[in-house]
Parts: C-alpha cells; structure tokens; sequence
C-alpha cells in the first residue's frame, strides 16, 4: 500500500531523479508518471505495482522461486467504482495531483500530516481514496516486452478485489520451460536490452542442461516452424548424447528430406536406416525411408519399404496409399492396377482419406474410367481436399496432363480440376 509517508517518499525520489538530470530519455523530457514506472522496471522502490495484460507474463513471473509456491493475482480495472484509468493526458499532471494529495506548509497537527525535510507536509485530499491504472507508451523495452501495466492508490482498509491462483511449486520448472518453448517467453524475450541481456548471462545464472528428449522437443518446433537447419542440429545434439536414439535419426530424417536435395535425401536415408538397425519394426522410418527413395526415382526400392511397413502394421493406411504413389509412378498397366489397389486399400481403413480417394481418381483417369474418377474426385473435394491446387503440383495443367497420356477429358471433370477450392 501507498500511504502518506511512502508518497512523501515518491516525492523525495523524483526530486533527486530530476537533481541528477535521469528524468530524460533521448532527448525527451518524461512526466512524473513515466519517470517512476521507468524506475519501477529497473528495481525502483516506488508506488507502482507492476501487473501485465498478458496472462502467460503473469504466469512467468509467478514460477520466478521453484522453492515455494507461487500466485497470480487478476484483478478487473474495468471495474469503474474501484479504478480510475490514467489517460494520456493525465500523464502531464504531477503524481500529487494524479494522486489527489497536496504538500503545504508545516505546523504542529502530527496527526494528519507528515514533514517534508522542513519544507512542508503531505497532507491526504478527502476525496474518496480510489486506485489508478495506467498503460504507459513506450518508455523501454521492457514495458512493451512484459505488456505492463500499473496499479496505484492511495490507502484503503482493503486491496482492490482479485482472485488469487497459486502455482505449486513442483509445477514451476516445467511451467518455464513450457512458456519459453511453446510461447517465447523467457528472460531475454522479456527483458530485451543490454542490461537484462548482461542479467540473463550472469554469472550464477543457472545453466541448462538439456537431455536428449529434451533436444528432440526442440527439434520439432524447430521443424515445424520451417527451421530445418536448426531442426537438424538439435537432432543431432540428442544423436551425441543418446548414440541409440531411434527416433532421433529419424525425425532428423525428415528434416534433411524436406530439404530435398540429392545429398540431403541421402543423409535422410542413412538416418531412416540407423533407426531401423536400432528398431527393426520402426514401421514409420520404413515409410518415410520409403518416401526418401521414391523422391530419388528409386521406385522399386520404394516400394520394399512400404511393403515392409505393411508386413509390421497392417493397418498402416499411409503406407499403402504411398505404395500405390509408388507403383503409380511406374506406369505400366498392372502397375496402375496395383496402385488403385493400394489406394482402395487405404480407403477401407481410413474412409475419410482424402488423398487416397483424389489419388485413386487420378490413376482412374489414365485408365479412362470417367465415372469412377468423377466419384472418387467428388469424394475426396468433400473431405475438404482442393484437388485442384492438389492437381496443379502433381500434374501440371489439364491440358498437360492430356497429352502426356494422350487422353481428353470430359469437361465436366477438366472443370473440376481446373476450379480452385474457395
């Protein structure tokens, strides 16, 4: 709380911090207001208490101490009857006028007023107490970084009305490590300058030491964010620390297949291989060793491997389906006759596999059997596939398509080939 010799206090303090010339930022003269929340953000004892609009910031900064619980206090500044919202204007106004107290002249009532280093006295205005809010502008980095906020008041016999949430402390650490990998919320995201960069790699900063699952998880999101170097470093990093890690070389697979050059697609290969020697039934480094060869136009080596996943799982639709992509791409009659098998195959055990059904479509076509092709097209269009664009990338255009297998196609399905899903 902020009673009356703490706001003699904030007095006092802003009177040195404007002595020593610290009331200026890039030139620019701050108010009273901007000068306290500047120093509240650098470890200043004043009457601003820090909150965040952002719940996961609040969420940090409670799981700070993994010895002891930890608390998240909300409170509704929408809340008329408790919280008056400082606008920008208001800024320009001296804290005591914000504040609605004034200093005068000393005299002898020590009841009611406080000395002011013999100059004058905080004297308390009777209006009714009420608490303040307000959202700074860009003061530092910090401020954006953290989505601040500051609450303030005069004393009153009670807080403003929150609700408390506690953080256990055996939850904390895990809490971190979820808000820095799935949010970006860490240290140096929330304090991004020089000296929360210099705080951050302290010396007695705590080190991290991550195991190799630990490593995989960065792995993914590395990965799924289109990050595949960095994706391939942390498999690797999982890779030195656990030389048996199937799933490692695996994921690291993936990552140098969707690079997609040739030497990138033979790495993928010897990743897909390590896992297998390490998991003789890793159905899914089966597959996706499967895809790698494919894409090198290795089709029959393709598809062992794919025929390999399907002896471990049976049920594996994906596999069959890329069997059939795979004796696709060959092209002679019982060859399109295997794949329409591997497709139907998938659709019995996926009903709902979109690509399956358009793939099936596709090789339908070359075989000149329209209605089917339409069916199948139709079906897979409403699973929510556009089998247009799908069409454009695995084809080309329609007229492309005609003469390199020297059909002609009814209109009807050239329209459904050619018109993008919206």
């Amino acid at each position: 709380k902020a009673g009356p010799y703490h706001n003699l206090e904030q007095v006092r303090l802003l009177s040195c911090t404007k002595l020593k010339n610290y009331d200026k930022r890039e030139g620019k003269q701050l108010h009273e207001l901007e000068i306290l929340a500047d120093l509240r953000h650098h470890g200043g004892a004043v009457c601003l208490t820090d909150f965040t609009r952002n719940a996961l910031v609040a969420l940090w900064f409670a799981c700070e101490n993994s010895d002891t619980e930890g608390s998240v206090f909300v409170v509704n500044t929408a809340d008329e009857e408790t919280f008056l919202k400082v606008a920008h204007k208001d800024i320009k106004k001296s804290i005591e006028a914000i504040l609605h107290f004034i200093t005068r002249e000393a005299d002898t009532d020590k009841d009611q007023e406080v000395e002011f280093q013999g100059q004058g006295t905080l004297v308390e205005s009777q209006d009714k107490p009420h608490f303040w809010h307000w959202t700074p502008a860009h003061l530092n980095e910090r401020i954006t970084a953290q989505h601040s906020l500051f609450v303030f008041g005069l004393p009153v016999p009670n807080e403003p009305s929150s609700q408390k949430i506690i953080i256990e402390s055996k939850s904390k650490d895990q809490i971190r490590q979820d808000l820095k990998e799935i949010h970006d919320i860490h240290e140096e995201s929330l304090f991004p300058d020089f000296v929360g960069f210099a705080y951050t790699h302290r010396i007695d900063a705590p080190y991290e030491i991550l195991d190799a699952e630990e490593y995989v998880r960065r792995g993914l999101k590395a990965q799924q964010q289109g990050e595949l170097d960095h994706a391939i470093q942390d498999y690797t990093k999982a890779i030195e620390i656990n030389s048996n890690y199937a799933t490692a070389y695996n994921n690291r697979g993936i990552a140098y297949g969707r690079k997609g050059d040739l030497g990138d697609l033979d790495q993928a290969i010897q990743d897909y291989t390590k896992a297998i020697e390490i998991n003789s039934n890793y159905v899914k480094a089966y597959n996706n060793r499967g895809i790698a060869y494919g894409r090198k136009g290795d089709l029959d080596q393709a598809i062992q491997d794919y025929t390999k996943a399907i002896e471990i799982d049976p049920n594996y639709a994906t596999a069959y389906n890329n069997r059939g992509i795979a004796y696709g791409r060959k092209g002679d009659l019982g060859d399109l006759d295997q794949a329409i098998q591997g497709y139907t195959k998938a659709i019995e055990l996926n009903p709902n596999y979109a690509m399956a059904y358009n793939n099936r479509g596709i090789v339908e076509l070359i075989l000149g059997e329209w209605e089917k092709s339409r069916a199948d097209l139709t079906d897979a269009k409403k699973t929510g596939m556009d089998i247009a664009a799908a069409f454009r990338r695995q084809n080309g255009s329609v007229e492309e398509f005609e003469r390199r297998h020297n059909i002609s196609l009814p209109a009807d399905i050239a329209a459904l080939l050619t018109k993008e899903s919206a």
